[in-house]
């Protein structure tokens, strides 16, 4: 009862000359219905092991241009995103403005350990929501002040290795997993949710906030990037290559979000974006909202109908 089910229905035949049929259907389409549709040709030679997708010619060949035409993400910034923190007992390490600011007045160096946490409803469109919720970031193997541990020592027993967490060699102030060296870095960088009903990308300018597991680290801040993962075009392009998750979200998993073509535009459309995407996280505006989407348009060099294309999503 706890799983979501996305069902498949394979129709069989033994002719190997004719092309695969196969569509999408709604959730309010019969069986019989799904059955009964005539579908969309697919060249068998499309169908392979390896991962294979149920699209519309237009949008295959579209695809297939922007992947042939550009570098990968994982050719543009080569260092792998990161999920965020396991803390295992979110209720000892999870704090909020007031206790941060107690911890902090006992003991001035607890402030080094504390650092604003993120969860995937905080990611925004080009900045995070603001936060008041603080995590104690204490890393397997470190020894975090006395007046942290102090703190912590109320929760000892739900915090001990097997008794509430899972069992491992890790100490009971510790969190429960490694923290990803992403997520302990204090270098700017792109944040992106887990699941994601719309593109939702932000910049974390100081490179201080943490992020929970529904978030995911991108070790960069080029503005054209951010513009590329708000955008329609990403948008459209999300909802065809990556898995569904429930009420028609998507989930960018590494591999998927590894293979995403990106754009190199020219150097002066480059600085452009730049000046615009600076401007939004300033102030945004609906109307920057627009022109950004259309230049990256430009820079991926789709023509007036590709365009047209990502407005029909």
């Amino acid at each position: 009862s706890d799983a979501d089910a996305f069902p498949c229905i394979l129709w069989g035949g033994d002719d190997h000359t004719r092309p695969i049929r196969a569509s999408r259907v709604t959730t309010t389409t019969s069986v019989a219905e799904a059955l009964a549709a005539p579908g969309i040709a697919h060249a068998r030679e499309r169908w392979r092991a390896d991962s294979w997708h149920i699209d519309d010619p237009d949008d295959a060949a579209l695809i297939d241009r922007l992947a042939a035409r550009w570098p990968t993400l994982a050719q543009v910034v080569p260092e792998r995103p990161s999920r965020g923190v396991v803390t295992g007992c979110n209720h000892a390490f999870v704090i909020d403005a007031p206790t941060r600011a107690r911890l902090i007045d006992d003991d001035p160096e607890t402030a080094a350990w504390i650092r604003p946490f993120i969860k995937g409803r905080d990611v925004r469109r080009w900045q995070p929501a603001a936060i008041d919720r603080y995590i104690l970031l204490v890393d397997r193997g470190s020894m975090p002040p006395r007046r942290l541990r102090r703190y912590l020592e109320q929760f000892r027993a739900a915090l001990e290795p097997g008794s509430g967490r899972k069992p491992g060699n890790y100490k009971w102030y510790e969190l429960q997993d490694p923290v990803v060296p992403l997520a302990k870095s204090r270098a700017p960088r792109l944040l992106y949710q887990d699941i994601q009903t719309a593109p939702a990308c932000c910049l974390d300018r100081s490179g201080e906030l943490v992020p929970d597991t529904t978030v995911w680290i991108l070790p960069s801040a080029d503005p054209f990037l951010l513009a590329v993962l708000n955008s329609p075009l990403y948008a459209w392009y999300a909802r065809r290559r990556f898995p569904p998750a429930l009420n028609g979200a998507v989930r960018p998993k590494l591999e998927y979000m590894r293979a995403l073509p990106i754009a190199t535009p020219k150097p002066a459309l480059r600085a452009k974006i730049a000046r615009l995407v600076a401007r939004q996280l300033e102030h945004a505006d609906s109307a920057l909202d627009t022109e950004l989407a259309e230049l990256v348009t430009v820079a991926y060099e789709l023509d007036a109908n590709e365009a047209a294309r990502l407005r029909d999503r």
